[in-house]
């Protein structure tokens, strides 16, 4: 919010977005209480560049050398999309190390890509199978 010291005040949005979009209400509140002031609808024009999220390439699960299970995907999308990933249904937050053991790293994974323009998702099942079709005969034996 900017103001300009004689009592007009301002917001400005920058950057704006689509999703910037729709109705703002000026309301002023005082120990007498709240008023609307104005309302202002703003209508705004999407520029051409931008994108829904879309997967190019959906979820997989990778077996590493290391041995351990990795997700991948390639999200595309303008503005640049927001990941969140999910184990069956939980959110794996960001930052956290998640060391899944045995069967209980089996499971539903998806990554849900986000913008203002949409969000798209992308599942993969991570089954038994699926590690031991990664491994080498060697590794199986």
């Amino acid at each position: 919010m900017i103001a300009d010291g004689l009592g007009v005040y301002m917001i400005e949005i920058k950057p704006s977005e689509s999703c910037d979009e729709g109705e703002w209400k000026c309301v002023v509140t005082n120990e007498e209480g709240s008023v609307g002031i104005s309302t202002s609808v703003v209508k705004m024009e999407i520029p051409r560049n931008y994108r829904r999220p879309r997967f190019m390439e959906s979820l997989k699960a990778v077996l590493t050398d290391e041995g351990l299970v990795s997700f991948e995907c390639k999200v595309v999308g303008f503005p640049t999309p927001i990941l969140r990933w999910f184990k069956d249904g939980q959110e794996l937050k960001p930052g956290d190390v998640y060391q899944l053991t045995g069967t209980n790293s089996l499971g539903t994974y998806c990554c849900i890509a986000q913008n203002c323009m949409g969000e798209n998702s992308s599942v993969a099942v991570l089954t038994l199978e699926d590690i031991q079709n990664q491994l080498t005969d060697e590794e199986r034996n």
